[in-house]
């Protein structure tokens, strides 16, 4: 049993540290709402996400769910794309089964990239014409 706490302990301090191999950088193509609400979600920032939805669409959570595309994704599937697990769960909960992001994927890290410099990837958020 004490085996089993110093691992978990362990792993407590070990995974904050970790770092990860990519960053993305979310440029706005344009100043629609959309694109702000995509990036917002892609950032996993879920405080302002809930701002937006109450401000830009007076509390329509499912119709952001299910009628924000981001690059040709649902804004749930755009955001969980970019590791933001927190805004695609609450998204997921207003999406149609067509719309909802897949986290039940496993993710598998390899520690020695928290060695290497991040590299930073630039992700072009916006509305086709």
């Amino acid at each position: 049993m004490n085996t089993l706490k110093a691992m978990a302990l362990t792993a407590s301090f070990l995974i904050p540290m970790m770092g990860h191999a990519v960053q993305y950088k979310f440029v706005a193509m344009d100043k629609s709402v959309a694109t702000k609400m995509c990036i917002t979600s892609a950032m996993n920032d879920l405080r302002k996400l809930r701002t937006q939805v109450k401000i830009y669409e007076r509390k329509n959570k499912r119709g952001v769910a299910n009628g924000y595309i981001c690059n040709d994704l649902s804004i749930a599937q755009f955001s969980s794309k970019y590791g933001a697990y927190k805004t695609a769960s609450y998204l997921n909960k207003f999406a149609k089964d067509k719309n909802k992001a897949n986290l039940t994927s496993v993710e598998i890290r390899d520690l020695s990239a928290s060695v290497n410099p991040q590299k930073t990837i630039v992700v072009y958020v916006g509305n086709a014409p």
